[in-house]
């Protein structure tokens, strides 16, 4: 969806592969814990140790996922401004067109009559 929607916005896939990379290390690290100790610590311990340990990744998820919000919101709202000027220009170069015709048809209206 991304890609069909966004594919021209280098500053959302920037976004994107940023959150994901965060994602990974999250995870990765997670990882790394469950299989410290084998799981032999307390939950309530588990807990704490958790968020010791991952607060600061869940602090830069955080972040990144408002970054990739913000630049998809940015990226609509130029896709949407691109497609009201387009609209626009077409309906101008519509008036145009008709302002053509009138001046033609008033040119030879003119010549027509007495």
């Amino acid at each position: 969806m991304y890609e069909k929607l966004f594919k021209e916005s280098t500053r959302l896939q920037t976004a994107l592969s940023k959150f994901y990379a965060i994602v990974v290390k999250f995870c990765t690290k997670a990882l790394e814990a469950m299989q410290e100790k084998g799981m032999k610590r307390p939950v309530k311990s588990l807990w704490k140790h958790f968020k010791r340990a991952f607060g600061r990744l869940e602090e830069n998820i955080n972040v990144k996922k408002e970054e990739v919000d913000e630049e998809i919101h940015l990226t609509s709202e130029q896709k949407q401004q691109q497609v009201e000027f387009k609209e626009a220009q077409t309906k101008r170069l519509q008036q145009l067109a008709e302002i053509n015709e009138n001046r033609i048809f008033r040119s030879q209206l003119s010549k027509n009559l007495p």
